[in-house]
């Protein structure tokens, strides 16, 4: 293990692996609609700018659902007359440092508006699927809750565009698509007001049902492209009204999330095995909404952390036993076997310890910003 502390850079959004490099994402200080893109090689020691004559905007999401891709996606615009934009999407390889544009679509230059929102999900390297979310200031009787889903399906090859009927996606929304494996992702349908400012906090009325499944891409393509209206998915859990579930994530073969209850303080922590379909919970009765994300898989090992006063512990859900203890710390992120907290006492300092013997690998006075893995070495951007 090889533990390495990078210095953070300003305006720094996040930063990714990526195959063998790391990919950090910067906002453009002189506009807050611009972001560029830079790939670090740590083998080589070699930084560069992707495209960097190609100004790449913020404000169209998009998430790559392939599993292991070494390709990058972002997109250009361009103002035409008549209020209008032409948004172009980009796929960059980095094996051969080479731009592509995919697709492009007209739109009204009213996508800008605070109350409007486009998310991109790349499904495969000729399908995407786009959704827009539209706030409404007052409520319709003819959606769930504030927020309007419009989605279409873009097929590249043949250029053929479906409108996406299925109930689901319609009155709910899309809000994460993840790549589970080379054959599956995962979908989570459903906005919660915990972790979206959108809502308003605790209001029935504008509350999503909150999905997660697991699909199989070419079978969730497939359906999309036949317009059903109410696609056959493998559910895993939902929510509704006063619970609502967190953001997922994939880690090892596991997928892990909480399905929370606000008004009681309770999160009933799930692991889904996604090899086996082995289901492992936990259920935390003190749970803190400030601390959102306290599921981990460690070693492939699901854990649960729990915080009490300035001590953190993490319960290994194998043994049942909290076998990993900070004292006077505070915690902030996990990655593999690589953990970072923070000083409880007002010096702040940062530690970075390594499982399963919580070895001190490096401590500094910097603050933390995010962390990237490559196999067995760390990159932490401080």
């Amino acid at each position: 293990m090889n533990v390495t502390l990078i210095g953070n850079h300003d305006n720094l959004i996040t930063a990714v692996p990526c195959g063998d490099v790391i990919v950090e994402y910067y906002s453009d200080p002189a506009r807050k609609d611009i972001q560029y893109i830079q790939v670090f090689d740590p083998v080589k020691n070699t930084l560069f700018e992707v495209s960097p004559d190609l100004p790449k905007i913020r404000f169209v999401e998009i998430s790559n659902c392939i599993w292991q891709s070494e390709d990058l996606y972002y997109a250009s615009c361009d103002v035409l007359e008549n209020n209008r934009m032409d948004i172009s999407v980009y796929r960059y390889s980095l094996k051969e440092r080479s731009e592509k544009k995919i697709c492009s679509f007209i739109r009204n230059l009213d996508i800008l508006n605070e109350d409007k929102r486009v998310k991109l999900f790349i499904l495969n390297e000729s399908t995407i699927l786009m959704q827009t979310e539209i706030l409404q200031k007052s409520l319709s009787q003819n959606l769930l809750g504030n927020i309007e889903f419009v989605l279409n399906l873009y097929n590249l090859e043949t250029a053929n565009v479906t409108t996406v009927t299925d109930a689901n996606f319609i009155n709910n929304g899309i809000n994460e698509v993840i790549p589970v494996s080379e054959t599956k992702i995962l979908v989570k349908t459903g906005y919660s007001y915990i972790e979206d400012n959108r809502l308003d906090t605790g209001s029935k009325s504008e509350s999503f049902i909150e999905s997660i499944y697991i699909a199989t891409v070419a079978k969730f393509i497939a359906d999309l492209t036949l317009a059903k209206e109410n696609l056959d998915m493998p559910l895993i859990e939902s929510a509704y009204l006063d619970r609502h579930i967190t953001k997922p994530f994939v880690s090892g073969s596991y997928t892990h999330f909480c399905i929370v209850d606000e008004e009681t303080r309770t999160a009933k922590c799930v692991f889904f095995n996604n090899e086996t379909e082995e289901r492992t919970e936990y259920t935390e009765y003190s749970f803190d909404p400030e601390d959102l994300y306290i599921t981990h898989v460690i070693d492939n090992i699901p854990y649960v952390r729990i915080k009490s006063g300035d001590d953190v512990k993490l319960v290994n859900l194998k043994t049942a036993e909290a076998d990993i203890l900070f004292y006077d710390e505070h915690f902030i992120a996990q990655s593999g076997t690589l953990f970072v907290t923070e000083s409880a006492d007002s010096g702040r300092k940062m530690h970075i310890y390594s499982y399963p013997r919580l070895r001190l690998e490096a401590e500094d006075d910097r603050d933390y910003s995010c962390m990237c893995r490559l196999k067995d070495d760390y990159y932490i951007y401080c």
